[in-house]
């Protein structure tokens, strides 16, 4: 692909904050062709927990535009700015094409980070998979974590990794996985697991994408991202002093109504009287949560409350929003509770 005439003068301007309005736009469309590209090689099963609450691969390489065109105090595009200075004294000797592909390179990893996040704050129990996962790896000498086409990739350290042949399918990975290891249900002895597998075979490559471990151990030991799928009951709070509660409670809902404000009114995916309604109907679930009483209402109920609607517009309109947005709420208190003790 031929790069982009005048990427160097467009990006050289936008980092020192000078450039014009329509070069601004040209810039902009190119940052978002990469990332779209980018994002469409990612794999479908992340793809598809993002896409079950709405979020679409154009929303996700927006966000990764605004990303890039953060400004500082200074009214510039530092991340630009801090690309360009990682050339040191020699981006004058960079031709055009080597421009571009490190451009690339750039606009990618923050296209990652974006992804990466989306997915943390949608699917909160797959990504503490894939962080203890990373950690254990870490200590492993078995297997090690590297990067292809896929993404993130796991890969067998002591024996050819048979690059050469099709990837293990993974419904039969799964399948195995699960046969083996029914017992046993940490990480590291997953992963162990997973390498014997991996190893003892010559028909697939010894090497899986993370995603997918992190589905595969998701729909073995945790409870299932589903439509039906409803966590509406109450916490042990009690280990908390009565400050310490309530400033949670504050922080729980700050988190989630910033949320509703940008995932949902900013993209125009909701009008501000239903982000209204929303923010007032997590508050009420949040609020019956740190009552320290048994729960008894379900999200449909708080949400007949204040909405008013009926259990069939709740299904087609509502239900998603407000199990991703309750979702961000328990797994907050989850940390606290974690790290208190």
């Amino acid at each position: 692909m031929l790069p982009p005439q005048g990427l160097r003068n467009l990006l050289t301007e936008a980092a020192h904050g000078v450039i014009r309005e329509h070069e601004l736009a040209r810039l902009i469309q190119i940052c978002r062709a990469i990332s779209e590209t980018y994002i469409r090689t990612y794999r479908s099963s992340l793809l598809s927990v993002l896409s079950f609450h709405g979020i679409t691969q154009s929303d996700l390489a927006i966000d990764s535009v605004a990303e890039m065109f953060a400004r500082n105090e200074r009214g510039e595009y530092f991340h630009f700015g801090d690309f360009l200075s990682s050339f040191g004294n020699n981006l004058g000797n960079i031709d055009d094409v080597g421009l571009y592909n490190a451009f690339r390179a750039f606009t990618w990893k923050i296209a990652n980070a974006q992804v990466s996040r989306s997915y943390a704050q949608h699917d909160p129990a797959g990504a503490r998979i894939s962080r203890n996962i990373r950690d254990a790896v870490r200590a492993s000498s078995e297997l090690h974590l590297t990067e292809d086409y896929r993404g993130k990739v796991l890969q067998t350290k002591d024996c050819d990794p048979l690059l050469h042949l099709e990837p293990f399918p993974t419904d039969l990975l799964e399948l195995r996985l699960s046969e083996e290891h029914m017992h046993q249900r940490s990480i590291p002895t997953t992963l162990s697991t997973l390498y014997r597998i991996l190893r003892d075979q010559s028909t697939y490559r010894r090497s899986v994408p993370l995603i997918d471990v992190v589905q595969m151990i998701r729909n073995m030991y945790v409870q299932p991202l589903t439509p039906t799928t409803e966590l509406n009951d109450s916490f042990e709070l009690h280990q908390l002093r009565e400050e310490e509660l309530e400033r949670l409670r504050r922080q729980v809902l700050q988190t989630v109504h910033e949320k509703i404000i940008v995932t949902y009114y900013v993209k125009r995916k909701v009008t501000e009287q239903v982000a209204r309604q929303l923010s007032a109907i997590i508050t009420r679930i949040v609020d019956e949560w740190f009552e320290g009483k048994r729960v008894t209402n379900s999200f449909y109920d708080h949400t007949y409350a204040i909405a008013g609607i009926s259990k069939e517009q709740y299904e087609q309109q509502w239900r998603k929003r407000i199990e991703y947005l309750t979702r961000i709420g328990r797994e907050m208190i989850i940390n606290a509770l974690d790290a208190d003790i």
